[in-house]
């Protein structure tokens, strides 16, 4: 089994993966990293 770590929406809104990441306990910059959102994007949904 291959783990390649990348997230794909599959009828996710790029909103609902961001809160669900940070509801699960990672930083903005992991978020970040994860998504390759700009921090600014992750803030502003994590801030709502």
């Amino acid at each position: 089994m291959i783990l390649i770590n990348h997230i794909i929406e599959v009828g996710e809104s790029l909103r609902n993966v961001v809160k669900r990441l940070l509801n699960n306990d990672m930083s903005v910059e992991e978020v970040m990293e994860k998504t390759g959102l700009p921090e600014d994007y992750v803030l502003k949904i994590k801030n709502k």
